[in-house]
């Protein structure tokens, strides 16, 4: 072989290493992921914002705190359940200035972070909530068991939406379809 097929050769093979490796590491968006003091994890997986009514952008909002405070859904994982080592309660928790009234979704899904040694999820369920115009709550969905070896987890949601009230423009379903978030977990 010669010297231009082998360094050719060489050239290829660690471009292909280095997009394997590109691919595994985990991206930030504006940070979504909070580490609370007690050791919850929290991740951003919907905002809810919704425009003021455009035909009266100075109504009154009823009990509205405000047109342009969103509302932020996020997921919270609760370490060592019922002092259980790597036992995660996991819950949907909502805060903001639109009444929710349901959040659902196909599937929330707790997974490894890694693409080069997938295993089945942590937890991967559908999530059902009704409330009663509630502007800020917390409700558990589940618990899941993550290995003391897995040092990180994607968050996914898929198809998730929640239905709101909105004074000034009515009523309705959003979608709260945001990417899979890595965090941190058994640190």
């Amino acid at each position: 072989m010669t010297r231009r097929k082998t360094v050719k050769m060489f050239s290829s093979l660690l471009a292909i290493i280095c997009f394997v490796v590109c691919l595994s590491v985990p991206v930030y968006a504006d940070d979504p992921v909070t580490i609370n003091p007690d050791g919850s994890i929290e991740v951003v997986i919907g905002e809810i914002s919704v425009p003021a009514d455009s035909s009266n952008p100075n109504a009154e909002t009823g009990p509205l705190r405000a047109p342009t405070v969103p509302t932020i859904v996020k997921v919270q994982l609760v370490p060592n359940t019922g002092g259980i080592d790597n036992l995660h309660q996991v819950y949907i928790k909502w805060s903001g200035g639109y009444p929710v009234n349901m959040i659902l979704a196909d599937a929330l899904i707790i997974k490894k972070s890694s693409i080069l040694n997938p295993e089945a999820p942590y937890f991967n369920q559908p999530v059902s909530i009704t409330v009663d115009g509630l502007l800020s709550g917390f409700v558990p969905v589940g618990t899941c068991f993550i290995p003391e070896d897995v040092k990180g987890v994607n968050v996914d949601a898929i198809n998730f939406r929640a239905y709101v009230d909105n004074y000034t423009s009515g009523s309705g379903w959003f979608s709260l379809d945001y990417p899979a978030t890595y965090i941190p977990v058994n640190r």
